[in-house]
């Protein structure tokens, strides 16, 4: 089990390699924003129809979507975005 950020799905996907988080950690849980944030570089245009077709199926199967529930984690997240980093980085 692992917890990413865009960075890594993006890149991945990129040279056809995102199975391999799959492979090393079995589930993968992104944040909502870190899904935003997939969803708005599609809308832009930066990802390929095969890309976000990849994407998709790992969503289906090994990728899930999950928020921090818990108040501390939400406290960290938010002293996190006031340091400067970005929703998806700070979840």
């Amino acid at each position: 089990m692992a917890v990413s950020n865009t960075t890594p799905i993006i890149y991945l996907v990129k040279i056809k390699g995102l199975d391999l988080l799959e492979h090393v950690y079995g589930k993968v849980y992104v944040c909502s924003a870190v899904w935003h944030d997939i969803i708005h570089l599609q809308t832009r245009g930066l990802l390929a129809p095969n890309e976000i077709f990849s994407i998709s199926q790992a969503r289906q199967k090994w990728m899930m979507l999950q928020d921090p529930k818990e108040k501390d984690s939400i406290e960290v997240k938010d002293s996190l975005i006031d340091r400067g980093l970005g929703l998806g980085e700070a979840y």
